[in-house]
């Protein structure tokens, strides 16, 4: 199976961050020494995110479709 950058884990990365955050947040409120992610950290993480992976699925070597995966010895 081919690994890739897909739309699925750029999604699956986001919403991760976005659960975590408000943990933390509940997190700092209760003990100081647990970091809090701030709005600009926010946006710079759900900015880049999904530029990385347009740039990475763009500069990635295509597949072509009608060779077979493994080649027969």
């Amino acid at each position: 199976m081919e690994k890739s950058l897909s739309a699925d884990n750029l999604f699956v990365f986001i919403l991760a961050f976005i659960g975590v955050k408000p943990i933390l947040h509940w997190g700092h409120g209760i003990e100081s020494r647990i970091p809090q992610i701030t709005a600009a950290v926010s946006l710079a993480v759900i900015g880049a995110v999904p530029t990385v992976t347009t740039v990475a699925s763009v500069i990635r070597p295509r597949r072509d479709p009608t060779q077979p995966l493994l080649r027969s010895a």
